[in-house]
């Protein structure tokens, strides 16, 4: 069976609709994340309730933006995992993933994240059975935070000059 005829254009429309639908999806993620950011804010400083961002009223304007450029497609709360799965599809030998799992893992305080980085310089026995280690960051960090951020760039000039030519 053969594929179905489709107008010239189509691929490009296609894939127009599809950048369209992601970039409002992802406008709508930060719409969410600083709503929630805010209402933290909020909780500690209710007199800024009249500055407050409006999640649903942004939600409301992004589907309006849709819906006027004519795409078909779904707005959803995208998640970080899943965005930087598909740059790794996209960019197989970058770890943008793994760079950002690291960081996850230092803003969560998680020990694994410093262990991966860090290297003892000097350790102190101090009364009480207390040690402390002196830590001190290893090339690993700036080599494994720089490579991804390389490839990232070098993909997204190549991508650019691939679009600007069609």
């Amino acid at each position: 069976m053969s594929a179905p005829h489709r107008p010239p254009g189509f691929q490009r429309q296609e894939e127009q609709a599809t950048r369209i639908v992601r970039s409002l999806s992802l406008s709508l993620k930060v719409a969410k994340d600083r709503e929630t950011a805010y209402s933290e804010l909020a909780r500690r400083h209710p007199n800024l309730q009249g500055t407050l961002p409006d999640f649903d009223s942004d939600k409301a304007q992004l589907q309006a933006i849709l819906d006027a450029s004519g795409a078909a497609g779904k707005l959803i709360l995208p998640s970080s995992t899943h965005i930087l799965t598909q740059v790794r599809d996209l960019v197989p030998r970058t770890s943008a993933l793994s760079v950002w799992q690291l960081c996850s893992g230092f803003a969560h305080g998680r020990r694994w994240a410093a262990d991966a980085v860090l290297k003892p310089a000097q350790s102190t026995s101090l009364p009480d059975d207390v040690i402390a280690k002196e830590n001190r960051p290893t090339m690993r960090l700036l080599v494994w935070a720089l490579t991804p951020a390389m490839d990232l760039i070098r993909y997204s000039l190549e991508r650019h000059s691939e679009l600007s030519r069609a």
